[in-house]
């Protein structure tokens, strides 16, 4: 029959794994979304107050950023940023920002409260060329800038390293993390294993001892053995703990280290094409 204090601890243990399972992913999704609500806010309220230098500052923020928008959202961003462009008298800038928000969002409206009809008119003559455009083949050599959506990897890595740990930071390209969490916590696990066999060992050689004057002895090697491989335990579950957190909160090396780069540059009119090659040492 288990001990009540270890059934105790076994459920415990459980039911903090369950809340972080449920929780956690949540917690991820809710925590981008919001600041990037808070930026979005921002940024309206210092077109308000005609505050352009804080309005810019944010728009940066959100573009450095921009994996926390849904599309729909940074198409609003880029049309904000034309508006500011326009303050500064960038006209260039401007049919830039309206045209990557209808690739973005083909439905994306200007709020007339912040657009001039001017603008409002430029934005629709160019809604209506873009869709022009998209019934017909465009120029090959026409280079377009594109958003290309990647998904994070982040809610696959938490539910890898949930199952084993170091897996999830694997699966994220952080390899030397990964291994590390997969060391320690593997060789905590195999240590509790094997303090576990060790004290149901001593635990049958103290039921079973008739001398009474071993069984204080045997009582104590018993506990000895109980108390490190509960120690064990719970080390080897905040490992496992820390390696999940880690895996669904750090973010995934953006530039992966690569020896040996290929790279090719379109001059911005797309008459000819650079391409460079080589070595890099770190």
């Amino acid at each position: 029959m288990m001990n009540p204090f270890k059934r105790k601890a076994c459920v415990q243990i459980v039911f903090f794994f369950c809340v972080l399972l449920s929780a956690g992913p949540l917690a991820f999704a809710a925590r981008p979304q919001q600041q990037a609500n808070r930026i979005i806010d921002r940024v309206y309220d210092a077109l308000r107050h005609a505050d352009f230098t804080t309005a810019q500052s944010q728009l940066d923020s959100a573009f450095a950023n921009y994996f926390r928008f849904p599309p729909y959202e940074l198409a609003e961003l880029h049309t904000l940023q034309a508006l500011v462009n326009d303050y500064n008298g960038d006209r260039e800038a401007v049919l830039e920002h309206f045209e990557l928000a209808l690739q973005l969002n083909p439905q994306v409206k200007l709020d007339p409260l912040f657009f001039s009809p001017d603008l409002q008119q430029t934005f629709e003559r160019l809604k209506n060329s873009t869709a022009q455009r998209q019934l017909q083949r465009p120029d090959a050599t026409e280079p377009q800038i594109r958003y290309m959506a990647l998904r994070d990897p982040r809610i696959d890595a938490a539910w890898r390293s949930l199952v084993l740990p170091g897996w999830g930071q694997i699966y994220k390209g952080q390899r030397k993390r990964g291994y590390t969490f997969a060391a320690i916590t593997g060789g905590l696990a195999v240590a509790t294993a094997t303090f576990f066999i060790l004290e149901k060992r001593a635990e049958n050689d103290y039921i079973e001892e008739v001398d009474p004057s071993l069984v204080p002895t045997k009582y104590d090697t018993y506990n000895r053995f109980f108390v490190a491989r509960r120690s064990l335990l719970l080390a080897t579950g905040l490992a496992w703990t820390l390696n999940f957190l880690d895996a669904l909160f750090t973010s995934p090396p953006q530039y992966p280290p690569q020896a040996f780069y290929f790279e090719q540059h379109l001059d911005p009119v797309g008459r000819s094409i650079a391409i460079q090659a080589g070595f890099r040492f770190k």
